[in-house]
């Protein structure tokens, strides 16, 4: 017996939470005893088996009188009988159609006043209370966006420092980098004035060595000595 949506289904169903091919009632034959069993077929929403959801693709043993839930639609097994047995009208009457609850008809007589009784809160009370409830959740909205508004102004503020501080560095930087280049340049000219010193120096000695040696002596120490490098 097959059950779903598709048209020529035995069990055609009109629940749009039943698929088009929802699940199969079949029988077998176990240690010669005739045994029914049901199969989801992989529908989307599951086939339930006395209150249980049963694995797609899995046979699951049903009895007499077990629960079937297809979507919104229950099922009631009514009658322990093969199925190759019965005929289609016979099959859809007495194995799965048989309604799930029976209810008794009754006799209602007018109603007795009932005597008046106070609500807790009235109607009016109630919408009040809701409308606090809105407006104290404005509230806290309210709030919370004037917090992120704070935040976000620190922030602010604290990346303008951040950048101030870099320029400031940058600058100091700079101001490092100049009296350094100063101080190189005082260097190399101290340097070269040295240099041109210790070049004149070498000169007069090498003027002093060519002086003649009858030249007084006195007269080239005191040359010498005043001419040498320090």
């Amino acid at each position: 017996v097959n059950i779903g949506r598709t048209t020529g289904e035995i069990i055609c169903g009109e629940d749009g939470r039943m698929s088009g091919k929802h699940a199969q009632i079949s029988s077998e034959m176990v240690d010669n005893i005739q045994v029914a069993f049901v199969q989801d077929l992989g529908s989307k929403n599951r086939t339930i088996v006395n209150r249980s959801e049963i694995q797609p693709h899995q046979k699951t043993k049903i009895k007499l009188y077990c629960l079937l839930e297809i979507g919104d639609q229950k099922f009631v097994i009514t009658e322990n009988k093969n199925v190759n047995q019965l005929d289609l009208n016979e099959m859809i009457d007495k194995l799965l159609k048989k309604p799930l609850i029976q209810f008794e008809s009754l006799e209602v007589g007018p109603p007795n006043p009932s005597p008046l009784v106070s609500l807790e809160e009235t109607p009016q009370e109630l919408v009040l209370k809701k409308e606090n409830k809105i407006q104290q959740l404005q509230i806290e909205v309210a709030s919370l966006e004037t917090n992120a508004k704070s935040e976000l102004l620190k922030l602010e503020e604290a990346k303008e420092r951040i950048i101030v501080t870099a320029k400031l560095r940058k600058g100091e930087l700079s101001r490092m980098i100049l009296t350094l280049k100063t101080e190189v340049e005082e260097s190399k000219a101290e340097i070269a004035r040295v240099r041109a010193e210790l070049e004149q120096k070498k000169k007069k000695i090498i003027n002093l060595k060519d002086i003649p040696a009858d030249t007084g002596e006195e007269e080239a120490a005191e040359t010498s000595s005043e001419d040498l490098p320090e």
